[in-house]
């Protein structure tokens, strides 16, 4: 597990995408990509794991034609990446390891199973303990003050524009939110001068009205 991994019981660790935010292990040289990350963002997070604190270390990517796109973005946007290696397939080996896991699919299945069984009998037992908390402790409960966000929906929207814009990354959306928001603010730049315009133009008006009387 990861205790052990940190403390260098274990020298391996497999992690899906939630292992690449967070994780600070020391010491740790090598990162392998052994699915292409969808995104330049989430390369930047999984490869961050190393070479950390000023330290050096190697992010080794596995990728397929298929992940060109991605591949692209990463090597004109990283510095230090070295050029794609292009490395023949096996076929023998693949089908020795194919048959290999096909063995291993009814104990995979199994255990798969237990663990579904496992999480979802935790899972009941937090709602029941839920429950009997809620009858427990109801006059405690319906006497707390009501929780007060420092932060409003339009304050959150914006540092996740920031923090995005820092990463280098903006998704669609957001880039159309965002370049949404610039062009009302110059609209309303532009409102504002016209009105004054306007104003100022009157005012000279009246007061030639008021010259000529």
């Amino acid at each position: 597990n990861l205790e052990q991994f940190r403390m260098k019981s274990v020298r391996v660790l497999v992690s899906s995408d939630v292992g690449a935010r967070g994780l600070d292990i020391g010491g740790l040289k090598l990162v392998i990509n052994f699915d292409t990350p969808r995104t330049l963002k989430t390369y930047i997070h999984r490869v961050g794991r190393t070479a950390r604190m000023g330290l050096n270390g190697t992010a080794l990517t596995f990728f397929t034609t298929g992940d060109h796109l991605v591949m692209k973005q990463i090597l004109e946007c990283k510095k230090g990446v070295s050029k794609p290696k292009y490395i023949p397939v096996n076929m023998t080996a693949v089908k020795e390891w194919h048959r290999a896991i096909t063995r291993w699919e009814p104990e995979l299945k199994s255990l798969l199973t237990r663990e579904t069984l496992d999480r979802q009998k935790d899972h009941q037992q937090k709602l029941n303990d839920r429950a009997v908390n809620m009858v427990k402790y109801h006059s405690d409960i319906q006497g707390r003050r009501k929780r007060t966000w420092f932060q409003t929906a339009q304050e959150k929207r914006r540092d996740k524009q920031r923090s995005a814009q820092e990463d280098g990354v903006l998704s669609a959306k957001e880039n159309k939110r965002a370049k949404l928001q610039e062009f009302n603010k110059a609209a309303d730049a532009k409102k504002r001068a016209k009105v004054l315009s306007i104003r100022m133009r009157s005012q000279r008006t009246r007061e030639r009205r008021v010259r000529r009387k």
